[in-house]
């Protein structure tokens, strides 16, 4: 995913949601409610006895306009049934069960719904959870410590992007501005993020060409050691993505002599991998073993998204259900769930589908676009995940992206297999719905 994003060179607008984050995300319950066609934002609001200004708040939205289709988070755990409704549908939309949606309502398994009834939305509590996100300073001090104070109560660990490391195995200086003071103010952890980019992108090459070479290979053990102890950093993110099947065996060997060199000073490591549903599936990412990264990090990134991506697929889910499932699943039976970290897109792809070409936007942004657009936002029940179509200057568009409904799917996930945490690229793309749904659901650590 950070190769994607650093190809395609994002520049987003910063959206100012009408309350802050903080403030606005917390509710005593909740339910995902989608707009049908006619309804406004007040219309929605007063079915749920609440304001159109507070499902802004909650929902991140900056005007009141919304379209068909849309997922709203509303501040009541239940929803009034509507004539189609199936308990499938509404288990799906909430990342929950049938079982647990007739229990909860005293429902016998033949008993059908009745439209205008109520149905109570299961609120299992909220589960304490490890957060973190990945920071790229801009460059400009005032913006970032805004973005860095806007995460304050929600993340705790904060993956400074990025480090690069020379030929010869020593590290490229990087500094980060006001981040590290602020963190630290904060009471959160900076971790310095280590890759293997080089100017055309990450480099698998470069990366091998240190490793195979035993004296290039100490230098970068001791060069990150030295980084960390001058610095006063817990520990080190490394994200050294595109490695070949033939790198595996010296991926893992330097995590080793990495893990023989921090553990004495108490010093962490962490490690983003890519989405893997078996030894050896997919092929591609063979030089990541998930068992020995296991055995030698404490902290383990899942880049669980990227199953589509411009233009090297068409369109579809940047991050569906089942793939995302089968990742978690085979993750948790090689790496202790106590060092996982599921990672969530906080972004998603626009496809030209005429020019065979796209980029990628926030969900924020896919959002408003849609809105701005008039497009009726579809969900597709397999891979859980929204999207919509558009044409602009007489070429086809079609744009996935994340809600709270496939966000609920997924931190239901994180729940059933028990993971430490979940994590994020990066800060400046806004998910404000997902950062309502988080506090309705964990209790930042």
């Amino acid at each position: 995913m950070l190769r994607r994003l650093l190809r395609i060179l994002l520049v987003l607008p910063l959206f100012i949601a009408l309350a802050s984050p903080q403030a606005s995300a917390r509710t005593s319950g909740w339910a995902i409610d989608v707009v049908q066609p006619g309804d406004t934002l007040s219309r929605v609001a007063k079915r749920h006895g609440t304001t159109w200004q507070r499902l802004a708040q909650l929902n991140g939205l900056t005007r009141p306009e919304v379209v068909p289709g849309q997922a709203l988070i509303v501040p009541r755990p239940s929803l009034s049934v509507r004539p189609g409704d199936t308990l499938w549908e509404l288990a799906v939309r909430h990342g929950t069960s049938v079982k647990a949606l007739r229990q909860v309502n005293g429902l016998r398994a033949d008993q059908p719904l009745v439209p205008g009834t109520r149905l109570r939305i299961p609120q299992d509590g909220r589960r304490p959870i490890d957060a973190g996100l990945f920071f790229v300073p801009s460059g400009n001090a005032a913006k970032d410590r805004a973005l860095l104070a806007r995460y304050r109560s929600t993340v705790r660990r904060v993956g400074l992007f990025d480090v690069r490391i020379n030929p010869n195995g020593s590290l490229a200086v990087r500094a980060f501005g006001p981040a590290t003071t602020v963190l630290r103010t904060q009471g959160q952890l900076p971790y310095p993020v280590l890759t293997n980019l080089t100017p055309s992108g990450f480099d698998a090459a470069h990366m091998r060409r240190i490793l195979a070479h035993p004296a290039k290979r100490r230098t970068l053990v001791d060069s990150i050691w030295h980084l960390l102890k001058a610095n006063r950093f817990p520990g080190v993110m490394l994200d050294i993505e595109g490695l070949k099947p033939q790198d595996r065996a010296l991926y893992t060997q330097f995590l080793r002599e990495l893990h023989a060199k921090l553990r004495p000073s108490g010093m962490e490591i962490a490690v983003s991998v890519p989405p893997k549903q078996g030894p050896h599936t997919p092929a591609h990412a063979g030089g990541y073993d998930y068992a020995a990264i296991g055995k030698y990090a404490d902290r383990v990134f899942v880049m669980a998204y990227d199953w589509h991506i411009p233009p090297f697929t068409g369109p579809g889910p940047v991050a569906p259900y089942p793939q995302v499932k089968a990742t978690m699943a085979y993750a948790s039976t090689v790496i202790s769930p106590k060092k996982l970290y599921l990672g969530i897109p906080m972004y998603g792809y626009d496809w030209n589908v005429t020019a065979g070409n796209g980029r990628a936007l926030s969900q924020q942004k896919a959002l408003e676009q849609a809105i701005a657009r008039g497009a009726t936002i579809r969900f597709d029940p397999r891979s859980r995940t929204p999207y919509y179509r558009y044409t602009a200057n007489g070429e086809r568009h079609e744009v996935w992206f994340e809600d709270a409904r496939s966000l609920a799917a997924k931190f239901a996930l994180v729940k059933r297999y028990k993971w430490a945490g979940v994590g994020g690229w990066q800060m400046n793309l806004f998910f404000p719905q997902g950062e309502t749904l988080f506090w309705s659901l964990f209790r930042a650590l």
